[in-house]
């Protein structure tokens, strides 16, 4: 299968990383799966997002040199990984007269380009499970600034179809995160449309969030952000905005003079 597909950096810090028959089937079923228009097998419709497979192709697929021969994953071991994924939230399946059809939760996020933040493939973002958890948490917890409304649509023609427009951020996490993509994101903080820009919100909330709180206002947070982007970026270090959040407090002394120097952590 020809073509390419993106891969968020945070993969590598996600708990599925350390599951070897686990991560290579996901990545496969990912990596295999629909990426535009819907294809047909016989009565089977296969939509974006989605891969159809049989588990005995599957274990083919997953063939692995060991001791300088060729194996193969049990049709049982396959199973077994699946049913893991189910429950870790990240596919769904569901069988057909032909094969297995595999869904991958998110798709359409991952493959958004507002994929970034050390958060996505069902686990560092959280499982379909944990996100819910995490989404509740985060209601409570940002009451008050957490207000997810997003700027209206420049037009009042249907918001999908036109950009929105940033000014109109209500409240300092909305400011703070309009900033964070503007910097990061032009192309998406120019052409963003209304459902994507909720989708932003609530992606980066919470970090956001921690980032206000330390720094105390919207224009120190940005300005610690800003130091926080300059100092990752020097030094070469794979960064986003949670980074910046667990480093904000040292960014913020530096930006008023209180540490000259520069110790950070990802």
């Amino acid at each position: 299968m020809a073509g390419t597909f993106q891969t968020d950096r945070a993969i590598f810090g996600n708990p599925i990383w350390k599951k070897i028959i686990d991560f290579r089937l996901f990545f496969f079923l990912y990596g295999n799966a629909v990426y535009r228009g819907n294809q047909k097998y016989n009565d089977v419709e296969v939509k974006r997002g989605q891969f159809l497979r049989s588990y005995r192709k599957l274990a083919i697929d997953l063939e692995y040199i060991d001791q300088h021969g060729l194996k193969q994953y049990s049709i049982h071991a396959i199973k077994d990984s699946i049913d893991r994924l189910i429950k870790d939230g990240r596919i769904q399946s569901k069988e057909t007269s032909i094969g297995t059809l595999f869904t991958i939760n998110n798709y359409n996020e991952y493959q958004s380009f507002t994929i970034e933040q050390g958060n996505t493939y069902g686990n560092s973002k959280g499982t379909a499970r944990e996100q819910q958890g995490n989404n509740k948490k985060k209601d409570k917890k940002d009451n008050k600034d957490n207000n997810t409304t997003i700027p209206e649509a420049t037009s009042a023609a249907v918001c999908d179809k036109n950009p929105v427009n940033w000014d109109n951020c209500r409240t300092d996490l909305q400011r703070l995160i309009a900033h964070y993509v503007r910097v990061e994101m032009p192309e998406l903080y120019a052409k963003a449309t209304q459902a994507q820009a909720t989708g932003i919100f609530k992606r980066y909330s919470t970090a956001a969030s921690e980032i206000l709180t330390v720094a105390g206002d919207v224009e120190t947070a940005k300005k610690a952000f800003d130091y926080g982007r300059k100092t990752f970026n020097e030094q070469d270090l794979s960064w986003n905005l949670s980074t910046i959040a667990k480093n904000v407090a040292e960014f913020v002394n530096s930006i008023i003079g209180k540490n000259g120097g520069s110790n950070v952590s990802r």
